[in-house]
């Protein structure tokens, strides 16, 4: 029975750990929006204000669009009705664990008992924009989602791609 409950509780904080990034729609999609079928991808715009990821995390957000563009029915094309840009900002955080403290009274006789081990905690900012090509936006949202641990870098951003996308018109 006590293996039972050790097991339920594992499965319960897995559950709550993996939960999906939340999307800003920043403009619903306009009427605009499904009428146009064809896309092209801007190059990814920088952001001066926040550090730029690894080019490898550009090359796979693009692919990410693309195919989940592709999924909704969208088609490429180099005289598109629609452009499509987007944004990615690397985001750190430092994470600080701190060992106990030397006891107080004891004349500090441990000397320094204070082991700090420096970790940092990444998260990215995708931003989308998705306008005719008088660059009138017809739809843009927002995304971030943490890149930490490290080994899980890839399926985060994966993630983050899909579940943006999710709030684009599907062209039936």
């Amino acid at each position: 029975m006590p293996v039972l409950r050790i097991v339920l509780l594992s499965l319960l904080l897995v559950g709550c750990a993996s939960t999906p990034p939340q999307v800003l729609v920043v403009q619903t999609a306009t009427p605009a929006l499904a009428t146009r079928h064809s896309f092209e991808m801007l190059p990814p715009s920088t952001n001066p204000s926040g550090e730029l990821p690894p080019k490898t995390d550009y090359g796979q957000v693009e692919a990410g669009l693309r195919q989940g563009l592709l999924n909704h029915g969208y088609h490429e094309s180099k005289k598109a009705e629609l452009r499509v840009a987007y944004s990615l900002t690397l985001n750190e955080a430092p994470l600080e664990f701190r060992v106990d403290n030397p006891p107080e009274g004891l004349g500090n006789q441990l000397g320094s008992y204070l082991a700090v081990h420096r970790f940092k905690d990444e998260s990215a900012t995708l931003r989308l924009r998705i306008s005719d090509r008088a660059d009138k936006t017809l739809w843009q949202g927002l995304i971030t989602t943490r890149l930490s641990p490290s080994w899980q870098r890839e399926e985060l951003l994966k993630a983050a791609v899909t579940v943006l996308l999710q709030q684009i018109p599907v062209i039936r």
